[in-house]
């Protein structure tokens, strides 16, 4: 090796962002363009590198190059440290192996053969599994997969041995399923996590958000107990403040712009970061009006939505009660979200029910004109345990999804019609759930809330008006 190929040979293994624009030029033939954020994310993984952090996440926009990068960086210490050995993960078997693939390629290609001593053994050649002639080497699995007897990382914590990397754990398909969403959760904590072979080998969450229960989502709420631990990237594709692109020459601002007027949820949660828009997806928190003192009411609703079984992971039984003024604004009385067995189920409803068919104002009754629940599940026994008592009840039949619900029903809380109050108990629950919809992962409070706008505001052709007498 002549002394100009040794002297570079040095500077890529000290400098990883000059390695990344060697290897990019090397496999394309063409100059890799950083931006300011690139070059954020690079510094980070250095961090990982040096020891300085050891859990990472990096949340940034789709097609941003962030793959390139990471699969660089693991190129680039496995080049420093043959022996380290990786186990990388992503929702598709296929992407996850062309990039161990494309690694593999790097260090096999003659460019780089001819600057490193590193080579791959020949017997472990596979897209999902290889290993270099010092025993290191690439696991790659997509999401759920099979990890056992593989490890990351060195017994010995002296020295750079590897680490886990995951890249967008969850297809943007599946963001609204709440079953793919808690099978994340659960195979990253009882299996991914677990690989580790020492408890120092970094962790490095490289992802688009895509739902507030996201594998970050747990991460932020604290759910595995090492919030502590880990250093948060957030790069966001928009600046609106100073209208700027993170990358102006791919994302230009004007584009996603256009993007953000199509489809503001998709684009905060994947582009921006946010699965909860500032200040709210398709409700908004401003449109809430908070009452202190109650007008005169002309009469009251009750509107139930039920649980169809108690289990943790299942939904809440909600019920709320809603006074009317003569003007038709909305204003809630109480909310009850809990989790019933059916004797308790039908005792709860009974109480609330008798609760606020005595409710007074200025010493005049007000009359409870129907308690609303969904005949669906739980509540058509419910409905028909509560008729025996004599009780007024209406059975609702919903025939649209929610999402179409709240957006037909919505424009009555952007008007100012419907008002709550801070001392009803778990409202802080019905607002969470309202602003992070449809990416919250219960939204339970939701559909009485619509029942009580439809019930009250709009009377659907064909519908029995006796139905809201």
């Amino acid at each position: 090796m002549s002394i100009n190929l040794y002297a570079l040979k040095e500077i890529l293994l000290q400098d990883f962002i000059r390695y990344l624009r060697w290897s990019f030029k090397t496999k394309y033939n063409s100059k890799i363009i950083l931006t300011t954020s690139h070059i954020l994310i690079c510094k980070k993984l250095i961090s990982v590198y040096e020891g300085n952090t050891k859990k990472l996440i990096i949340n940034m926009p789709p097609r941003s190059g962030k793959t390139e990068i990471v699969n660089t960086f693991i190129e680039w210490t496995i080049t420093k440290h043959p022996q380290s050995k990786y186990i990388m993960t992503s929702y598709s078997d296929t992407l996850v192996a062309n990039s161990s693939q494309q690694i593999r390629d790097t260090i096999n290609s003659q460019e780089h053969k001819s600057m490193f001593e590193i080579e791959t053994k020949k017997d472990t050649q596979s897209k999902k599994l290889w290993k270099t002639n010092k025993n290191g080497g690439v696991y790659a699995v997509s999401s759920f997969g099979q990890i056992t007897g593989h490890g990351a990382g060195l017994k010995s914590v002296e020295d750079w041995g590897g680490c886990i990397i995951v890249d967008d754990p969850l297809k943007p398909d599946d963001a609204n399923s709440l079953l793919k969403l808690e099978k994340v959760k659960d195979w990253y904590e009882t299996t991914l996590s677990n690989r580790v072979n020492n408890p120092n080998v970094p962790i490095i969450i490289i992802m688009q958000r895509l739902h507030t229960d996201d594998l970050v989502g747990c991460i932020q709420q604290n759910l595995f107990k090492d919030k502590d631990e880990w250093d948060f990237l957030k790069i966001e594709a928009m600046i609106e403040e100073t209208k700027e692109s993170f990358w102006e020459e791919y994302y230009p601002y004007s584009r996603l712009e256009q993007m953000r007027n199509s489809n503001s949820a998709y684009f905060y949660s994947q582009f921006q970061q946010e699965p909860i828009i500032k200040g709210g997806n398709l409700i908004k928190y401003d449109w809430f009006n908070w009452w202190e003192v109650l007008p005169t009411l002309t009469y009251l609703i009750i509107t139930v939505d039920t649980a169809q079984k108690t289990k943790e992971i299942n939904d809440f039984t909600v019920m709320q009660c809603w006074g009317v003024n003569k003007d038709k604004d909305i204003y809630m009385l109480d909310m009850i979200r809990g989790k019933f067995e059916a004797p308790q189920l039908r005792q709860t409803a009974k109480t609330f029910y008798n609760k606020w068919d005595n409710y007074k104002q200025n010493d005049k009754k007000v009359q409870l004109r129907k308690m609303h629940i969904e005949d669906k599940s739980s509540g058509s026994s419910l409905i028909q345990d509560l008729k025996t008592e004599r009780l007024k009840i209406g059975a609702i039949q919903r025939n649209t999804d929610k999402v179409s619900r709240v957006m037909d029903f919505s424009p009555h809380i952007e008007a100012g019609r419907v008002f709550i109050n801070t001392n009803i108990n778990q409202i802080q629950d019905l607002i969470d759930e309202a602003l992070a919809f449809p990416n919250s992962k219960h939204d339970d409070t939701i559909d009485p809330l619509m029942d009580a706008i439809e019930l009250t505001q709009v009377k659907r052709q064909g519908f029995n008006s006796s139905y809201f007498s």
